[in-house]
């Protein structure tokens, strides 16, 4: 893993799994993480800030939806050749996975996994 001080969001509701690697990332030198548990929250920082990365949750609403429409935000203020991103699911049908490329998806995680896999697609991400 290469040492980076760019800007990365991480949204992910479940406090330990966001912690845990919002912490390894920051010892690790992975960059500057802001971490969201919301959508809502996320949006308000993607309209302040502007990432290199993000590792978003599409499905940690409390309704259990995907939020589709957070990856079009991301990349309305991010800009087109913005950050890249990466996304966390329950399960992803080709049809998701279609309509996840379309939105500039570089990866998908399907859960459950460790929290080493998402330093792993953060490293690949910044780099």
């Amino acid at each position: 893993m290469m040492a980076t001080d760019a800007r990365w969001l991480l949204l992910e509701p479940d406090a330990l799994l966001r912690r845990t690697v919002a912490l390894t990332a920051r010892s690790l030198s992975l960059g500057d993480v802001s971490e969201a548990t919301r959508g809502a929250e996320a949006r308000a920082q993607m309209r302040t800030t502007r990432f290199k990365a993000g590792i978003l949750a599409l499905d940690g609403s409390p309704d259990g939806l995907l939020d589709l429409a957070l990856l079009d935000e991301w990349q309305a203020t991010q800009g087109a050749g913005g950050g890249t991103v990466a996304v966390m699911l329950r399960t992803c049908t080709p049809t998701l996975l279609a309509a996840l490329s379309e939105r500039g998806v570089r990866r998908v995680i399907v859960k459950p996994f460790r929290a080493r896999v998402l330093l792993d697609t953060l490293d690949v991400l910044l780099n």
